[in-house]
């Protein structure tokens, strides 16, 4: 399965990124002895109270979905450079009362001291009714991530809802991913100018040679975050890593045009192609150069 393409670009092990992912289900690895997918190790969740008969309740197995898109993308991501931290989503059935720790789970982070460059993907579902991208206090822990010079890259949400940029605690800080339908170029989640950029949805997966879908913005982040670590190990290649608001430009100036159509509005934005991305990360590790003959702080004409 091929979800994108670097064009025989081979990316380098030692140039990759930290990378922290908050999603689902992380607990079940504390019950399972033998990971499901390599070459990826696995920690002990940094937070996993209030769960209750994990392995009767946990059955969508959404972490292993984003395990097996990170795989794809990036199968030679080194194991000990990832972090993953379980965010228990609220189940809006009473008979399962748990109580979300998703704030906790992204402030976490912060205390782990990530380094600059780092990849931070937080993949859930909303939070008292309020998505992760409107919720005040996590757009506060959010902006202090991208503050540290680590990437945050934040799925759109699925109500098929148009998101206003000033929606967004958070604003300009973050990378808003939102998912498409390729063949009809209609969303596949939320949309609109609060979107970053698009992947296209849904996907096919295999798990334990059975085959499922995986959709929506879920399929979309854990793309992306396979994608900017692609993008953040190119440029340390090259020189260094690329700033959170170097990433986000790129991915909403750079890939191919897309055009979303809903309810008679159409919304203008890119999806990721690797030759763009990479023409992209060079304008922004190449010093501007100086006119021939200028003396560097002479205005012009003297």
């Amino acid at each position: 399965m091929l979800l994108f393409s670097t064009d025989n670009w081979h990316p380098a092990p030692t140039d990759y990124p930290s990378l922290y992912l908050v999603d689902k289900e992380w607990y079940l690895w504390s019950a399972t002895p033998t990971p499901t997918f390599g070459p990826f190790s696995y920690t002990r969740p940094a937070i996993d109270r209030n769960i209750v008969s994990v392995r009767q309740y946990a059955r969508e197995f959404h972490s292993e979905k984003t395990l097996a898109v990170l795989k794809e993308i990036v199968p030679d991501f080194p194991p000990g450079k990832m972090t993953l931290i379980s965010a228990n989503r609220i189940n809006q059935s009473p008979m399962f009362p748990w109580r979300t720790n998703i704030p906790e789970a992204i402030e976490s982070i912060r205390f782990m001291t990530p380094p600059p460059g780092s990849v931070v993907m937080v993949n859930l579902s909303p939070v008292h009714g309020s998505s992760v991208l409107t919720d005040k206090y996590i757009g506060q822990q959010l902006v202090k991530l991208t503050a540290s010079g680590c990437v945050v890259i934040v799925s759109a949400g699925n109500e098929l809802q148009l998101l206003s940029a000033d929606s967004i605690p958070s604003g300009n800080q973050v990378v808003v991913v939102g998912g498409y339908s390729a063949q009809s170029n209609t969303p596949e989640s939320n949309y609109g100018p609060g979107v970053t950029s698009y992947m296209p949805v849904p996907i096919s997966l295999t798990r334990y040679d059975v085959a499922m879908t995986y959709g929506q913005s879920s399929a979309a982040t854990a793309q992306m975050a396979g994608v900017v670590l692609l993008m953040q190990n190119y440029a340390h290649s090259r020189s260094r890593f690329l700033t959170p608001s170097e990433v986000k430009s790129i991915l909403s100036t750079r890939g191919k045009p897309i055009s979303i159509q809903r309810d008679r509005q159409t919304v203008n934005s890119f999806t990721p192609v690797w030759s763009a991305l990479r023409v992209g990360i060079d304008a922004k590790l190449t010093p501007p150069v100086s006119p021939i003959g200028r003396i560097p702080n002479m205005p012009p004409g003297n």
